[in-house]
């Protein structure tokens, strides 16, 4: 009877053990499939700096990271179902913000334009007028984000495609220019080598805070009211209706992310990877 018993407890401990481990929060990060080094390699391939600060920020709260890859397309209706926790770089709309919750990732973003060596600035409105303009489906409207939504252009829709192909676009000529987020664009045209395109680093002054996409139909989501929200002042990132409910798993990652941001860790991650960057990036054509 002994032995009977203590079989049983085992086989009880056992059953905790094993119920513990599927009830830890597991969080689904999805990104495209195509890469955007430094901050993620191609899929199947996840390293980069998204990699490795979201399993820190993951770490840091008790929950695993599952990292997927899919048409950008799938990752958005993945966000609008639920199904995909968040996206770990994504840029504010008000038809995003129907679907996701916008808080900071602790990284800045800025953004710079490529075109045809002809193209000798991008600074204004009047510079694109006429100009073909590489968009990718499912990308922000960077033009009118940036304060050009007034220039006359025309618009070159592509379903995938990473920034590889977008320099190879416009050194065949098949477009005019193209608008990107400063560091992923910067490296590219570095890693490519190309001397048929220019980069514009005037573009856009300033940077600001980038955020994470969280689906606001994750089973994580919990919501409350956002006591700073002004109904008389647009939607944005630092005017939303609601915010996370406190003791979320969302809104820990967002803490954890701030933490990894105020004692130094997404510093050094962002080093690593942009100053191997910086170390390969080749004189260009700068206006």
């Amino acid at each position: 009877m002994f032995w009977l018993n203590r079989f049983l407890g085992l086989i009880s401990m056992l059953f905790l053990v094993v119920e513990a481990m599927a009830s830890e929060p597991v969080l689904t990060m999805a990104y495209r499939t195509t890469e955007k080094l430094p901050f993620i390699a191609e899929a199947p391939d996840n390293r980069g700096l998204f990699e490795d600060m979201y399993l820190e920020a993951a770490k840091r709260i008790g929950v695993s990271l599952k990292i997927v890859r899919l048409p950008k397309v799938r990752v958005i209706n993945g966000l609008m179902d639920g199904s995909i926790d968040f996206y770990p770089q994504f840029t504010f709309s008000d038809i995003r913000q129907g679907y996701c919750q916008f808080v900071v990732n602790g990284l800045r973003v800025n953004y710079y334009a490529i075109s045809r060596p002809e193209v000798e600035r991008l600074e204004r409105v009047e510079d694109f007028n006429g100009l073909l303009l590489l968009h990718v489906l499912g990308n922000p409207d960077y033009l009118g984000m940036l304060g050009f939504g007034e220039a006359r252009v025309t618009r070159v829709d592509v379903a995938e495609m990473d920034l590889q192909k977008a320099i190879h676009m416009i050194e065949k000529g098949r477009a005019d220019a193209y608008l990107y987020e400063a560091e992923p664009l910067e490296y590219a045209v570095a890693q490519s080598g190309s001397t048929m395109v220019r980069l514009h680093r005037r573009l856009h002054q300033g940077d600001e805070w980038a955020t994470l996409g969280f689906s606001k139909k994750s089973r994580w989501a919990k919501f409350e009211p956002n006591p700073d929200y002004d109904p008389l002042m647009p939607t944005s990132v630092s005017n939303q209706p609601q915010r996370f409910e406190a003791g979320s798993v969302p809104a820990r990652l967002a803490h954890a992310l701030s933490e990894m941001r105020q004692d130094g860790t997404l510093d050094v991650f962002y080093q690593r990877y942009l100053n191997t960057a910086a170390d390969k990036l080749l004189p260009a054509k700068d206006h």
